[in-house]
């Protein structure tokens, strides 16, 4: 009925508490088969995933050759699935298993896919449902929707870092049964800055995969989405608005014009229009309104620091401490008024 991939890279400590969970007695999954793409890791990772097979039959432990990457091994899951539905979990999650009837549910009338994990969000539409798609274990999956040409998009998706994300946008597509459960099964638990990249040499890629981040692989992911108006609503939503469309995310990009121009192509006309503004805006006014390079000499090297502080922001922070420092003088002068008093003899004055 289901097959369960738990995708994993030298994260012993983490991996063996998640086995903990999959495996313990009140988990409605421990007796499914739990696939263990190991990403050739080297921390004893792979020591550890051999002593839990030993003790649990149903584990079956698959370890890569190389570090193909996270994304890599995630897509390898696709691939490897077989029963009528599939999980792909990671190794530093956190689970709960209150609503896991409502999967078993989902599945006996034959649902598409299984959201089930919601951040607890009251209600639930196709833009919330897009950003859950890009969480790793927030979707079940009926396997029979993995077609060829689903396969050939996640594995073009790789680069992108969310080949996991491309199912969702086949069945967006073909209008297909999407369930949500009521309470979280599975949470995001914590990850290490650039965990995209974990057991890469950065430098040793190609330079647009290097330079791509988070924001990127959101917009180029949301264009499997053939809909142009649903996936405007979905661009143009609060949630997502800020990942594709803010001056945060042009100035992380603007030595990149391939992430300039991903960003730029999944956005709607008045987007499109906004996006310009706020690109002239931060290559103008932006950095007018900054304090700029400031070149400093020291007896062996002249070295230089960009103080990065907008002059408005400057502005405040220097009457905010002319006020602090009014306020000292103010209560210093109260505290020695009050010690001249009580030498005087003269008490209970405040």
């Amino acid at each position: 009925m289901l097959n369960i991939f738990l995708v994993t890279y030298n994260r012993k400590n983490k991996l063996k508490q998640t086995l903990d969970a999959l495996l313990a007695e009140n988990s409605p999954i421990k007796n499914f088969k739990i696939t263990i793409l190991d990403n050739c890791s080297t921390d004893g990772s792979s020591e550890l995933i051999e002593e839990y097979c030993s003790r649990y039959t149903n584990l079956k432990h698959i370890r890569r050759n190389r570090n193909i990457g996270g994304n890599a091994n995630i897509a390898g899951a696709f691939e490897l699935a077989k029963a009528k539905y599939m999980w792909i979990l990671c190794d530093n999650d956190n689970y709960c298993w209150d609503s896991w009837k409502e999967v078993e549910q989902a599945m006996a009338e034959n649902a598409d896919a299984i959201f089930v994990s919601t951040f607890n969000w009251p209600d639930v539409d196709i833009a919330h449902a897009f950003v859950q798609s890009t969480f790793v274990p927030g979707v079940i999956y009926k396997t029979a929707n993995i077609d060829d040409n689903v396969m050939e998009n996640i594995e073009y998706n790789i680069s992108h870092m969310f080949p996991h994300a491309v199912l969702f946008g086949k069945l967006v597509n073909e209008n297909k049964d999407l369930r949500y459960v009521s309470k979280d099964i599975v949470t995001i638990g914590p990850n290490e800055k650039n965990a995209f990249f974990r057991g890469n040499d950065r430098n040793a890629l190609h330079p647009i995969r290097r330079k791509l981040n988070w924001d990127v692989g959101y917009a180029l992911t949301l264009l499997f989405i053939n809909d142009k108006k649903l996936r405007n609503y979905i661009a143009t939503h609060k949630l997502n608005s800020y990942s594709i469309n803010t001056i945060t995310i042009i100035r992380a990009n603007s030595y990149s014009l391939y992430n300039l121009f991903s960003i730029f192509y999944a956005l709607s006309t008045l987007q499109r229009i906004l996006f310009l503004l706020k690109y002239i805006y931060s290559k103008t006014l932006f950095y007018i309104m900054y304090i700029g390079p400031i070149y400093k000499r020291d007896k062996n090297m002249i070295y230089y620091k960009k103080i990065q502080i907008r002059l408005l922001y400057f502005i405040k922070i220097t009457f905010k401490t002319k006020l602090i420092q009014r306020k000292k003088i103010k209560n210093n002068f109260i505290k020695v008024k009050k010690i001249t008093l009580k030498e005087k003899g003269i008490q209970n004055v405040y």
